[in-house]
């Protein structure tokens, strides 16, 4: 077992101008000493010896290489897979079925770093991809496309029975500005007066009895995620009624 690596990944995501965001790193490769062309996700080594657990390490890592202290922490997922590896670098500066999307094209030899690893399987070198198309998505470092397309599945997976879409909106919001949250995350429409209805049902916010003058629009309520629900355990995920455009 003296070879095995436990190596931790971070998919931090954010919601920016009504679009999820996922915060990527450009490692400097140790064989030319130059920033990746390809973008990776924060990555590295669990040291038993110095971090008690896995969560711990990845918060330090991450704040290392990015200078962004994460908030909200969960385990997603564990890859075990034969040679899967981690970056060759000097780390130092439908909604659900986002993986089973990618595992196809990469199967298909479509997603670019396709026949990067099959290259490397035969003992090649296997250069980082450079072709870029649109309909098949940005080629990112090692396996890291897989595992941002796991953690996007997951999370919108958790939307529906989980309240983490309040770990992605401001202490105090609009009803407007949460829907178009929740819309980012989870790659579809809402219909509007069902996903209210849903949030009333649930109980999972409260008028703050001040208005926001929104762009555009009249002035709407503020109001914010009752925490309070999360330590009773009384506090579900959302409910996601498409919109008819959807």
């Amino acid at each position: 077992m003296s070879g095995l690596v436990i190596g931790l990944s971070a998919v931090v995501v954010a919601v920016r101008e009504d679009e999820a965001v996922v915060l990527t790193v450009r490692p400097q490769d140790a064989r030319t000493h130059t920033a990746s062309a390809l973008a990776g996700l924060p990555f590295g080594p669990f040291d038993p010896e110095g971090h008690r657990t896995f969560e711990l390490a990845l918060r330090a890592f991450v704040s290392q290489q990015t200078q962004f202290e994460l908030g909200y922490v969960e385990q997603l997922y564990t890859f075990g897979d034969k040679g899967r590896d981690a970056p060759r670098a000097e780390v130092g500066a439908g909604a659900e079925r986002v993986l089973e999307r990618y595992e196809l094209l990469y199967e298909a030899g479509l997603a670019p770093e396709a026949a990067r690893d099959r290259e490397r399987e035969r003992g090649g070198v296997g250069a980082e991809p450079s072709d870029f198309r649109a309909a098949l998505g940005e080629p990112m470092l090692s396996d890291h496309r897989r595992i941002l397309a796991t953690g996007l599945g997951r999370l919108r997976g958790k939307l529906k029975y989980r309240p983490v879409a309040f770990e992605l909106t401001p202490p105090e919001f609009t009803l407007s500005q949460l829907q178009r949250c929740v819309e980012a995350v989870a790659g579809v429409a809402l219909h509007k007066q069902n996903f209210r209805r849903g949030l009333e049902r649930a109980d999972l916010v409260e008028g703050l009895g001040r208005v926001h003058a929104e762009t555009g629009g009249r002035p709407a309520e503020l109001f914010r995620f009752r925490r309070e629900q999360v330590r009773s355990g009384r506090a579900p995920g959302l409910a996601l009624p498409l919109s008819r455009d959807s």
